[in-house]
């Protein structure tokens, strides 16, 4: 049963580590920007559900969201904002606060990264029937919710020990 596991393991590392190759490659190529880059960007761009403008995102928030140091998102931010993608402000109410924002360039590149990625999964699709899509889909949404959970699982452990 541990050689299962372990194949499961492998299998998913390999495919995590292939896909973020290709996806990575595309947006160099295109973009200039690594895969850091363009989930800051994505989610400085993405509304809350319910509301017609993008959340104010604070450098903790983000780092946490992206699973980053708060170190490596300052460095990112830093240079996303002297390439004109992002920008701060001070926050009025907390003078050590910033909020992050997209500008004009980061909204335009926000465009690209979905156009490419939409010209990227019609691509990757071709290969498969309708049917393996549909089972390839559901099959993705139930490892994704398998991840949180064993995720959720080692945080209640921690907090046990």
């Amino acid at each position: 049963m541990n050689r299962e596991k372990s194949t499961l393991v492998e299998t998913l590392t390999v495919l995590s580590r292939h896909l973020r190759h290709v996806i990575s490659e595309i947006y160099a190529d295109h973009l200039g920007l690594n895969e850091s880059a363009v989930a800051l960007l994505r989610a400085l761009s993405d509304a809350e559900p319910g509301c017609e403008s993008p959340p104010k995102w604070t450098q903790s928030k983000l780092a946490q969201e992206l699973s980053l140091s708060e170190s490596s998102l300052c460095t990112l931010i830093e240079r996303l904002r002297r390439e004109n993608f992002l920008d701060r402000e001070r926050l009025v109410t907390d003078r050590r606060k910033t909020h992050i924002r997209l500008t004009e360039k980061g909204s335009r590149a926000v465009d690209e990264i979905l156009r490419l990625e939409k010209e990227f999964e019609e691509r990757f699709w071709k290969h498969l029937s309708d049917s393996e899509y549909v089972v390839v889909s559901a099959v993705l949404e139930n490892v994704i919710e398998a991840c949180d959970k064993c995720h959720l699982d080692s945080d209640a452990d921690r907090r046990a020990a």
